[in-house]
């Protein structure tokens, strides 16, 4: 797959990872999610007629793992358009951004978070990452309920 699909390979404070390691997907990349869902639609298909299956585990040790690929990047922007629109200054102040000389008047002034020094905004991302992870395994759990069969025990 990362041969065909490069782009899932997980980007962190230190680039882009190679291919290796466990665990070095972006869990948010489009390419990534459209083969997870075929398997696990697969699996739960395949398996839940069986009497002995009493339930699924969703994905194992699921961490965000640092991802902050360009995705990650434009989704926490949106995330925070969608908590302060078009109020700036609140951002500005809820962030520090004026004393960390990172204060923005638009949001395509918004400030590179993997490089950040600023405490409040590096840590509104890892939030940020954790629901990523959050929304990833909620994903999942749709995806076991929409093809599980229905026992009655």
């Amino acid at each position: 797959m990362y041969k065909k699909y490069p782009e899932i390979m997980l980007t962190d404070k230190s680039g882009k990872r190679e291919y290796g390691a466990r665990q070095l997907i972006d869990i948010t990349q489009p390419a990534f999610l459209f083969f997870a869902e075929r398997i696990i639609k697969n699996i739960v298909t395949c398996s839940s007629s069986f009497s002995n299956v009493i339930g699924y585990q969703l994905d194992n040790e699921t961490k965000h793992f640092n991802t902050s690929s360009k995705n990650v990047y434009i989704s926490f922007e949106k995330y925070l358009k969608d908590k302060y629109g078009d109020n700036l200054e609140k951002l500005n102040y809820d962030y520090g951004l004026d004393y960390w000389s990172n204060r923005i008047n638009s949001w395509e002034d918004f400030p590179p978070i993997n490089s950040t020094i600023n405490g409040s905004l590096g840590a509104a991302f890892e939030k940020f990452q954790r629901l990523i992870v959050t929304k990833y395994l909620n994903w999942q759990s749709t995806i076991v309920e929409k093809y599980k069969k229905r026992v009655n025990l």
